[in-house]
């Protein structure tokens, strides 16, 4: 078993926290003090973490609102049920600022999703997704199909 050694004061009191050991509350890393004053209820911004580590949390609508904003594509397809279900929608201009980010050709790329993932988001999520949101996801589907057929050489 590996046994690192910290090469400072940050790392040190870093590996504590992981371990759950003692360790300076001061010196931990920035996001990890943001997501700890938040856990508190110290501080009102939604730290940028993965929704793995935020979902568990008794969450607000505002908080949903503002993690949905600053979800990744990914993040974003494999939500929408869940965004739906917390009220997401319900702020305005949000469901158009979803869907532009699932039709967004460089976020479609970046995220190399397949055409298989974009029909099971299409096909399973609610009827609390807006329509709009729901008719985004075949830009991505129509956008990685032709894809897919350039790179097999097809038309």
């Amino acid at each position: 078993m590996v046994h690192p050694k910290p090469a400072g004061p940050k790392r040190e009191a870093f590996y504590g926290y992981m371990l759950g050991r003692s360790h300076d509350a001061k010196a931990l890393p920035k996001l990890v003090m943001q997501f700890e004053q938040f856990k508190a209820g110290e501080a009102l911004n939604v730290p940028d973490l993965p929704l793995m580590l935020l979902s568990p949390l008794a969450l607000s609508r505002k908080d949903w609102v503002s993690i949905a904003k600053n979800a990744s594509w990914q993040t974003t397809r494999m939500n929408l049920n869940t965004f739906a279900r917390h009220g997401v929608f319900e702020e305005h201009g949000l469901a158009s600022l979803i869907a532009a980010r699932l039709r967004d050709a460089g976020e479609i790329q970046r995220a190399r999703v397949f055409p298989h993932q974009l029909l099971t988001a299409y096909r399973n999520s609610d009827a609390a997704v807006p329509e709009e949101v729901r008719n985004a996801l075949q830009t991505p589907w129509s956008l990685r199909s032709r894809m897919c057929r350039r790179s097999r050489g097809g038309s």
